[in-house]
């Protein structure tokens, strides 16, 4: 059986599944509200939220899924999705790495550690992949978000550093 096939077992009341395309798809207007959020509330609050640009990149996720290094592992209980942890695997330098894009839970369900269940399933997944490390980033505004990785193992590597020139 391969990874993307009922990849996971979880220890809450929420099925935590490996993710085909027809999933995507069913879900899709879901993930787009979550991805906005995500995108322009955790990562680029001072940006206008660009849905276009968000359902555009969760489009491209077809041709990545097939690609069978990319994995879209979702929260799911009484058919409705709750969270996600999106991630795909690449070499980095001389490591191969499983790269964290996004990690979103449902504010109605933080707290009832799907996203702990989420980050177990994608290491299992990285460690079956033969991979070195996990890599991720987040805002620095976001204290929570940097407890939560702090708390998985992960280290602080590097700073992004952004020098605006112009105002958009």
């Amino acid at each position: 059986m391969s990874n993307k096939e009922n990849c996971l077992k979880n220890t809450i009341d929420y099925e935590i599944r490996c993710f085909k395309w027809e999933d995507v798809k069913r879900y899709f207007d879901k993930i787009v509200g979550m991805q906005v959020e995500n995108i322009y509330g955790f990562h680029y609050p001072e940006k206008e939220p660009n849905v276009e640009f968000v359902k555009e990149k969760i489009l491209e996720l077809e041709g990545h899924l097939k690609k069978d290094n990319t994995y879209f592992i979702g929260a799911i209980k009484e058919e409705n999705l709750y969270g996600y942890i999106w991630g795909y695997v690449s070499v980095f330098i001389d490591e191969k790495r499983m790269n964290i894009n996004s990690l979103y839970i449902d504010r109605k369900v933080r707290g009832k550690n799907i996203g702990q269940e989420l980050m177990n399933a994608i290491k299992k997944i990285s460690i079956d992949n033969g991979c070195d490390s996990i890599a991720t980033h987040y805002a620095t505004f976001n204290k929570k978000a940097g407890k939560f990785y702090l708390n998985n193992g992960f280290e602080s590597s590097r700073i992004e550093m952004i020098c605006k020139l112009r105002n958009n």
